[in-house]
């Protein structure tokens, strides 16, 4: 069987596509819409022995924070700014083993404290702030 159809069918399908207009294959949304998904960031806050690194944090609306657990014990992200075992109820990750990590979106702008259930009391605190 000879070639020569099958790169002529193919030269051809090549100069139908590049003659085609095809749009954006990605849907975005006006500039400054932080809320966009496609705009969205992950930031990393480590769970260390006795403290968050970083302890504070500035993120953009519809960004995640992912809390990674580098210690070698278990510890919580915990919502609130009194040391508790519920925290003020934007969210709680529960017992976080080492390696293991807990993943949070901050849909809207505010000011967000939280800290680690455990070892609250050795100041295991941290900050969020979500700002536009």
């Amino acid at each position: 069987m000879s070639r020569r159809p099958i790169l002529g069918l193919l030269a051809t399908a090549c100069a139908l596509l590049a003659c085609t207009d095809m749009g954006d294959p990605v849907t975005t949304t006006p500039p400054g819409d932080n809320e966009n998904p496609l705009q969205a960031q992950r930031h990393v806050v480590f769970m260390r022995d006795a403290f968050f690194d970083p302890e504070s944090l500035a993120v953009a609306p519809g960004d995640t924070v992912i809390w990674r657990n580098a210690g070698v014990v278990t510890h919580t992200s915990t919502s609130g700014t009194v040391c508790g075992p519920i925290g003020d109820g934007n969210w709680n990750s529960g017992n976080v083993s080492p390696g293991g990590s807990f993943v949070h979106v901050f849909p809207a702008a505010g000011d967000f404290p939280y800290y680690c259930i455990p070892h609250c009391d050795l100041g295991m605190t941290g900050h969020v702030a979500v700002s536009p």
